[in-house]
């Protein structure tokens, strides 16, 4: 390391999702990593002089420039959730490699149609070769500030920064997870259970893996319920409100199967712990390919401040899941945060086309996620590190 300037030399371990794919030297966004960068460092070490900061100390932005380069061979992904073998080889012919199942829903309408120059192949990235130890793709980082005390900061830091984050869409499901390129296995678990509960599972197919065991956790194979309502309906806590939102919002679905769904006690709004959108979908019972879309409006409270950064003049904008997947090698690792907790006790009020004024469920006022953890990713073969 210079005075002035600060390189690492990065592996991609997953295909990263680029939402301008279609540049030349698409890669790494500088302006997604340095805000993330530089909230992760005010975060870890709270009192930071004020001359560390751009300008008067007024911006919440440290005082340094990034840059990121790449060279090598770059392969392009057209990923979903799934792929028939015509889609498969209508994306070979397009030169491009596909990849399925994922944790991607996006253009699988386009896929179907075959109108591939309408995906989006922000898609992209290179696969750490483990046979060959290393990866045929270089990704450069440069750190520059005439400030080395910020330097030394981001030395010391940079690296468990990259453990603990993703990049690009889909992050939290795996997607755009790097680390630096001397970084050993062992080296990489002992830096994260130092920051955080860590499980770890082995698998050949790590993106796959985590497509399957999220749908377990969050939404439920079909004719199951999530890991998360059976965590719930077990300690007696609150009802999943999917019975609620088909028997009462979806029309053309008669009533829920009851060993499916227990219609006595009260129903929240669980969901929501694990991340939120705007709407659902919901099949119609006597006409499958049709889908019911549910809206979703927050109900302003005393607790507003902490998620005016999430909900805007009552529209919801997608909230992350807490769950975080990490890939590294042929392993997949979870860790979560505490955002969740911005969510408990909120109300929401639940709509349809055909019935506007719809339903109010609240979230559970109580939720330790590293209880929940424990309990469902014991149960889908994870160990704690």
């Amino acid at each position: 390391m210079s005075e002035f300037i600060l390189t690492f030399k990065l592996i991609q371990h997953t295909p990263l999702i680029h939402f301008q794919h279609n540049q030349k030297g698409a890669t790494l966004r500088a302006t997604e990593m340095k805000p993330k960068l530089d909230r992760f460092i005010i975060e870890t070490i709270k009192e930071i002089p004020r001359d560390w900061f751009v300008g008067k100390g007024d911006h919440p932005a440290l005082d340094y420039k990034l840059n990121i380069e790449t060279a090598g061979v770059k392969r392009s992904y057209i990923i979903n959730n799934h792929l028939s073998d015509t889609d498969k080889k209508n994306i070979q012919k397009n030169k491009a490699i596909p990849l399925a199942p994922s944790p991607y829903f996006a253009d699988a309408e386009h896929i179907k149609n075959g109108n591939l120059h309408k995906v989006r192949k922000g898609i992209i990235g290179i696969i750490y070769d483990e046979k060959r130890k290393e990866c045929d793709y270089e990704i450069s980082i440069y750190f520059f500030s005439f400030n080395p005390e910020i330097l030394k900061v981001i030395d010391s830091h940079f690296r468990i920064f990259l453990f603990l984050n993703n990049f690009g869409t889909r992050q939290s499901k795996g997607f755009g997870s790097f680390s630096l390129k001397d970084t050993s296995r062992r080296e990489y678990e002992d830096l994260l259970k130092k920051e955080t509960i860590v499980y770890y599972k082995k698998t050949n197919e790590p993106l796959k893996t985590i497509n399957n065991d999220y749908t377990k956790i969050k939404s439920g194979p079909q004719f199951s319920k999530p890991l998360l309502s059976q965590y719930f309906t077990e300690k007696k806590i609150a009802n999943w409100e999917k019975g609620i939102i088909i028997r009462d919002l979806v029309q053309n679905i008669g009533n829920p199967e009851k060993r499916v769904y227990d219609n006595k006690g009260e129903y929240q709004f669980i969901r929501a712990l694990l991340g939120l959108a705007d709407s659902y979908h919901y099949p119609k019972r006597h006409h499958k390919s049709e889908v019911e879309t549910v809206y979703i409006e927050w109900i302003p409270g005393d607790k507003y401040e902490n998620n005016k950064e999430y909900i805007e003049n009552n529209k919801i904008e997608r909230f992350q899941s807490p769950i975080t997947f990490k890939v590294f090698e042929n392993f997949v690792y979870v860790i979560s945060n505490n955002s969740y907790k911005s969510m408990l006790g909120q109300k929401f009020r639940f709509y349809s086309d055909l019935d506007k004024k719809g339903i109010v469920l609240t979230v559970p006022e109580k939720f330790e996620i590293n209880d929940f953890l424990q309990k469902c990713l014991i149960n889908l073969g994870y160990k704690r590190l």
